[in-house]
């Protein structure tokens, strides 16, 4: 275990900050900082909060949220704390027992029962530090699927920690599985290859071979399956049809691809860096240029299904994602560090760090 804290210690110096030592609690939080953006979903189904504060005219009432961490327990949860677990999530069947699993520095795997009890674990090659492991429930069952740095492919069974299946893809894998339509996980390598694999057997259902780098940021997927986003070269966005693997539009932005594209309203919005600017493009289906926004400062971001929430320093503007419409705006003290749209009704709650803004609508 020492042998590989000291070889991931270094591997991660350049990203740690100069205060921390490069003991295994330094490099879980040098970890965190790599994973945090580009693992925790942008589009969550969060849970709802107790209380609802109007505004009107656009100034709306505030309180105070509890600890980020509040908004991940019910989806994944990243955290530095203990000396070397990375990433955990809490799993529930639909029959048997509930367990938690973990990732840890050492890259091994393991389910664990909340009353401490393991029930399995599995000692992995490399796993890279933009990559977490797939978990979904299928047939009452749960699943895992992670991706080694080093190009493979491993498929669990959840409960049991059995190795259903392993496929050998590429020389490197730097972004996480992802299920479509609970049939196929699409995987993007690095060397610009795009894989389908049938989840029962591993199998490759189809390679797209993009002669392009495809960037460290998660791929997407739309909310029927039906079609597959990935960035190639730091700025093309792809369209593939994510069932069959086809190659069905390419466009450029202008910039740098920041963050996973999100998929609302039937459009793709990929967020790039253009200098000091930040701009949000959004495509349809069909590839077409839907919208195109830009802000100037340090922007964040977040969506639901009709709308996005976009901090520009301390200013906070609600958008229409359809159509790229401004319908809100809030001012804020300073700018917020976290943000999370939560629908009820005719409310559109924006929760932040800084306290909850609400937009009404007839």
């Amino acid at each position: 275990m020492e042998r590989e804290l000291t070889y991931l210690s270094q591997k991660l110096k350049p990203t740690l900050n100069t205060a921390h030592k490069f003991n295994a609690q330094g490099i879980a939080a040098g970890v965190y900082k790599r994973r945090i953006r580009s693992l925790i979903p942008r589009i969550a189904v969060l849970p709802a909060i107790v209380g609802l504060f109007f505004l009107s005219s656009g100034v709306g009432f505030m309180s105070r949220l509890p600890d980020a961490s509040f908004f991940q327990d019910d989806i994944q949860k990243i955290t530095p704390k203990g000396d070397t677990v990375i990433w955990a999530k809490s799993v529930k069947p639909a029959f048997g027992t509930n367990f938690n699993l973990t990732l840890d520095l050492t890259n091994t795997l393991r389910a664990k029962t909340a009353m401490g009890k393991t029930l399995w674990r599995y000692f992995l090659p490399e796993i890279a530090t933009t990559s977490a492991p797939l978990v979904f429930i299928k047939d009452s069952t749960a699943y895992v699927a992670l991706a080694s740095a080093a190009g493979s492919i491993y498929f669990f069974n959840g409960t049991s920690g059995r190795l259903i299946w392993q496929q050998e893809l590429s020389d490197r894998i730097d972004v996480s599985p992802l299920l479509v339509q609970d049939s196929i996980i699409t995987i993007a390598c690095a060397d610009g290859r795009i894989y389908g694999l049938d989840v029962k057997d591993g199998s490759i259902t189809y390679m797209l071979q993009t002669d392009q780098k495809i960037s460290a940021i998660e791929p997407a997927v739309d909310s029927d399956g039906k079609y597959l986003y990935a960035i190639a070269a730091g700025k093309r966005v792809l369209g593939l049809d994510a069932l069959r693997g086809d190659l069905l539009w390419e466009r450029d932005t202008a910039g740098f691809a920041t963050d996973t594209p999100i998929v609302t309203a039937n459009n793709v919005i990929t967020p790039t860096q253009n200098g000091d600017t930040t701009q949000l493009w959004a495509f349809d289906n069909n590839g077409d240029l839907s919208w195109m926004n830009s802000f100037t400062r340090d922007t964040q971001y977040t969506a639901n299904k009709n709308y996005l929430a976009v901090a520009d320093g301390p200013i906070v503007t609600l958008i229409r994602a359809e159509n790229g419409e401004p319908v809100y705006y809030w001012q804020l003290g300073s700018t917020p560090q976290n943000l999370a749209l939560v629908d009820h009704g005719k409310t559109l709650i924006v929760q932040t760090d800084k306290g909850d803004l609400a937009a009404t609508f007839n």
